[in-house]
């Protein structure tokens, strides 16, 4: 099989923009609880290195708070950026759809080579990337009900509850959040290089059922439209 093959430099097929700024993302259903109101705490930042972080007691629009799941059977990940600019990485809008033209083309193969070399897998999908967020400071979570709980250190602008739902923290005017204790993947900025990590990806899924006639590949629904 001929895999299709697109000449392009990468100055041609990708822009580089600055996204808006997210402060924390939480994925799952989980509390946070305020461990106390006035926080000064250590945060990793490197291996053997540490610095501190310190509110005002005055401050009651935050705090320490862990985050945890309370649901058994349930899982909650937590992903915390840097502070500095974030920087967006995507295919520019005419690359973007001949890159899905070329995964359109390959997409059965793709999947035929799955089943041959990984057949003890069985993934139920595949993915192209399109596009992603890169950070140069990034720290990582992810919890089972009953795991010791992640801890960060936030700042909002109005008050919050000592118990709250942490898929509503945006409302309380989240201004910063920092990475504390219990976060298993902890990256820190390089003094001595500018290396970036990607932290969000954009992509385009193909699922097994496309290999079905229950629902069209995309060749198929991308040639249906030239028809």
């Amino acid at each position: 099989m001929q895999w299709p093959v697109f000449t392009l430099s990468e100055t041609e097929a990708v822009t580089e923009t600055e996204p808006p700024h997210f402060k924390i993302a939480i994925g799952g259903s989980a509390k946070m609880i305020r461990k106390e109101a006035a926080v000064k705490a250590t945060v990793p930042t490197m291996p053997g290195l540490v610095m501190n972080v310190k509110m005002s007691k005055n401050r009651n629009c935050g705090g320490a708070f862990r985050i945890m799941t309370e649901t058994k059977g349930s899982t909650v990940s937590i992903l915390v950026p840097g502070e500095e600019p974030l920087q967006l990485r995507e295919a520019t809008e005419q690359r973007f759809y001949h890159l899905l033209d070329w995964f359109a083309a390959v997409e059965m193969h793709a999947w035929r080579r799955i089943d041959c070399y990984f057949s003890n897998l069985k993934p139920k999908s595949i993915f192209i990337v399109t596009g992603q967020t890169l950070s140069m400071e990034y720290s990582i979570s992810h919890k089972e009900y009953g795991s010791t709980a992640s801890e960060v250190i936030v700042e909002t602008s109005t008050e919050i509850p000592p118990i709250v739902d942490a898929s509503i923290l945006a409302s309380y005017g989240c201004k910063r959040v920092v990475a504390s204790t219990g976060f298993e993947e902890v990256y820190r900025k390089d003094l001595n290089n500018s290396r970036q990590y990607s932290i969000v990806l954009q992509i385009h899924t193909s699922t097994r059922i496309q290999r079905f006639q229950m629902k069209k590949p995309l060749r198929a629904r991308v040639e249906s439209c030239y028809k």
